[in-house]
C-alpha cells in the first residue's frame, strides 16, 4: 500500500506544479501564525502548563495482531484504530491490548478487498474503507453494517449528517485552466451537491484533508501560505495566514533541475484544532514523510511554540523520545514514538514507569509504540 501511497503522491505532484495556489485573498486582516519564525527559532514550551498527563503505550505483538506500516490511524474514546499498508484494520485498548480486526480482506458479501482510501466517524464510531469500485462501512465491533457505492483517496472524506463530503484531486485541463472539486454523496452513491472550483493556473485552491471543528466548520489543507475556513455552504474563507513566506512548498517554488530546493520547504502535513492551541505537522518537502517538524500555535497568547530542545524537529521531544502526532480526539492526542529511540535510553535513567516496562521487553519487531498526551 506504501508503494501505492507514493506512486499517487507522485502523479498527484506532477499534475500540482504547474496549478499552485497564489493566494489573492486579503490576507492582512487575518491573523499571521509566523510559522516561518518558529521553525527556525521556536519557543520553547511549559509542559507542566499544558500537558496533563502521558500515558505510554506498546500495542500487543502477536500473530494475530502484526501490524506493518501504519498508514491510518485514528483515536475514538477507549480505543485505538490501526489500518496498516498489508490492508489489516486492527482495534487494541488504550492499554495496548488486541481487541479484533475490522473487516475481512476478500471478494465476498462485506468484504473489502484494499484499503484505498479510511475514514472514521466520531459521531457514530463507524469505519469507512474505500476500495477501487466502492466503500463498506463497519462498526467499532467489527461487524460489517452496508457498501456505499462511491469511493474516496486516503482521509479525504468527512461524514456530515448521513451525507459523505469528499474532496477530489485538483487537475489541469489542456488549456492550462485547472479544476478542483468537492462532492456531497447520499448513501445510495447518488450526488447530492458538487462544487466545482475551476479557473487559471494559480487561482483554485487545492484541497487534501478535512478536518471538522465546531459546528459546520470544515478545514482543509491546501498549497498556500492561507488556511481556509469553510461553513455549511462549503464556501472558503482565509481565516489564518501560516506565515510560512520563503518557506513555503508550492509548485512555483519548485525547479526540475533542482529537487533539493522543494527540500528546503515546509507545507502542513497533519493539523489537529485544539481548544487551546492548534497542532501542526510541517512536512518538508512533498515527500518526506518522516522530516516532521511539530509546532503547536497557542491561541491565547498567539505564540508559536515547540516540545523539547530540538526546535520542533522530529516531534514532541518529552523523556528524551520524540512523540509524532498521528491522531486526536477533544483535549487528546496519540502519538507514534520510535523503537530506534526507546532503544537508545539507559532504562536506569528512566523515570517513567511505563515508559521503563515497555522499553526493557520492546524489541525491533515489536508491534509501533505510542503516546497519548492530554492536554490541559
Amino acid at each position: 500500500m506504501k508503494n501505492l501511497i507514493y506512486v499517487k503522491l507522485a502523479a498527484l505532484l506532477l499534475i500540482l506544479l504547474p496549478i499552485g495556489y497564489s493566494c489573492s485573498h486579503k490576507t492582512a486582516q487575518i491573523p499571521n501564525l509566523g510559522l516561518g519564525e518558529a521553525l527556525i527559532n521556536c519557543k520553547p514550551a511549559d509542559a507542566d502548563n499544558l500537558i496533563e498527563s502521558i500515558k505510554y503505550i506498546a500495542l500487543e505483538t502477536s500473530n494475530n495482531c502484526l501490524v506493518a506500516d501504519a498508514s491510518f490511524v485514528s483515536l475514538y474514546n477507549e480505543f485505538i484504530i490501526v489500518a496498516d499498508s498489508k490492508h489489516n484494520v486492527f482495534l487494541f485498548d488504550l492499554n495496548g491490548k488486541f481487541l479484533r480486526k475490522i473487516g475481512i480482506k476478500g471478494k465476498g458479501p462485506g468484504e473489502y478487498q484494499t484499503i484505498f482510501g479510511y475514514a472514521f466517524d466520531k459521531t457514530s464510531g463507524k469505519i469507512y474503507l474505500s476500495s477501487p469500485s466502492n466503500t463498506k462501512v463497519y462498526t467499532i465491533d467489527g461487524k460489517y453494517v452496508q457498501t456505499l457505492n462511491f469511493r474516496f483517496d486516503f482521509e479525504s472524506m468527512l461524514v456530515q449528517n448521513d451525507n459523505y463530503i469528499i474532496t477530489k484531486p485538483a487537475f489541469q485541463f489542456p488549456d492550462k485552466s485547472a479544476r478542483s472539486v468537492i462532492e456531497i454523496y447520499s448513501e445510495n452513491g447518488d450526488v447530492i451537491k458538487k462544487i466545482d472550483y475551476r479557473g487559471e493556473i494559480g487561482d483554485i485552491p487545492y484541497f487534501s484533508m478535512i478536518y471538522l471543528k465546531d459546528d459546520y466548520t470544515y478545514y482543509r489543507e491546501e498549497l498556500s501560505d492561507t488556511l481556509l475556513r469553510f461553513g455549511e455552504d462549503l464556501n472558503p474563507v482565509p481565516f489564518a495566514t501560516l506565515g510560512l513566506n520563503e518557506l513555503l512548498v508550492t509548485p512555483a517554488n519548485f525547479k526540475y533541475t533542482s529537487v533539493s530546493e522543494i527540500e528546503k520547504c515546509y507545507r502542513v502535513y497533519k493539523m489537529f484544532d485544539f481548544n487551546k492551541a492548534i497542532c501542526f505537522n510541517m512536512q518538508k518537502g512533498f515527500m518526506s514523510f518522516n522530516d516532521i517538524t511539530t509546532l503547536f500555535y497557542l491561541k491565547k497568547s498567539k505564540e508559536v511554540v515547540c516540545f523539547g530542545e530540538r526546535n520542533g524537529k522530529g516531534g514532541l521531544f518529552i523523556n528524551y523520545v520524540s512523540h509524532i502526532p498521528k491522531a486526536a480526539e477533544d483535549n487528546r492526542m496519540l502519538c507514534f514514538i520510535s523503537y530506534k529511540d526507546i532503544s537508545l535510553l539507559n532504562r536506569d535513567s528512566i523515570q517513567n514507569p511505563e515508559l521503563h516496562k515497555i522499553s526493557g521487553s520492546l524489541t525491533e519487531n515489536s508491534n509501533p509504540v505510542l503516546s497519548l498526551i492530554t492536554f490541559k
